[in-house]
């Protein structure tokens, strides 16, 4: 599948996240950004660059609020859900949560079927209203809830060994982010997965259908 229209951000441009993504958050007030890609392959580097700028980007009195399963956010995040929380916890912990960011690292951790559990529906409800952005990922998109597919605003796509069932039976627009997986893995495939803070992967706007392929400037 051929990549049409792919916007490329330069080096100096791509090398700071923080900086690229301060300007792609601020299109909207709430976001859902759905993370997508095998492990090591700069997932939590990317989302701890844009909570860091997000944090910046805000005032005081927002906070971050994190799943954090392997541990490796817990410097940047105020408060945390754990994987032996209740469905009524992280409810009551979505109720005293306002004007923050939600980062669910591998969420499927949470969810033992692909069945959306109570909270996750309260949240997605909720989110509007409480100021709540979010921020999921995993390891392929097999692992999307459905119903969660309908309320994510952007894909960042790394590196994944999925074929285009995976893409197709889970995302509404599957064939832009399809399109996209392609041309990181070929990216990956030839020159590897980069590394810090350097690596690769595909933005996707899904409202305005649009790619943009980051820290990818070698040609194919």
């Amino acid at each position: 599948m051929k990549v049409l229209n792919v916007q490329k951000q330069s080096e100096s441009q791509s090398h700071s996240v923080q900086s690229n993504d301060k300007y792609l958050y601020k299109e909207r007030e709430n976001f859902v950004k759905g993370f997508i890609g095998t492990n090591k392959t700069g997932k939590t580097a990317v989302t701890r660059e844009i909570a860091i700028g997000w944090s910046e980007d805000k005032d005081d009195g927002y906070t971050i609020l994190g799943f954090d399963p392997r541990r490796q956010l817990q410097d940047i995040c105020d408060s945390f859900i754990y994987i032996t929380d209740s469905d009524e916890e992280i409810v009551s912990k979505i109720n005293d949560t306002r004007n923050a960011l939600l980062i669910l690292d591998d969420y499927r951790i949470l969810h033992d079927e692909d069945k959306v559990r109570p909270w996750l529906l309260y949240l997605l409800q909720q989110k509007d209203g409480y100021n709540i952005d979010i921020i999921y990922s995993c390891h392929n998109p097999e692992l999307v809830i459905n119903k969660l597919t309908y309320f994510t605003t952007h894909y960042y796509i790394f590196y994944t060994n999925v074929q285009e069932g995976g893409w197709k039976r889970k995302i509404p627009n599957y064939t832009l982010c399809m399109s996209g997986s392609s041309y990181v893995n070929k990216y990956v495939r030839k020159y590897g997965r980069g590394e810090y803070p350097n690596f690769p992967y595909m933005y996707i706007d899904t409202e305005n259908e649009k790619l943009c392929a980051i820290n990818m400037n070698k040609p194919l």
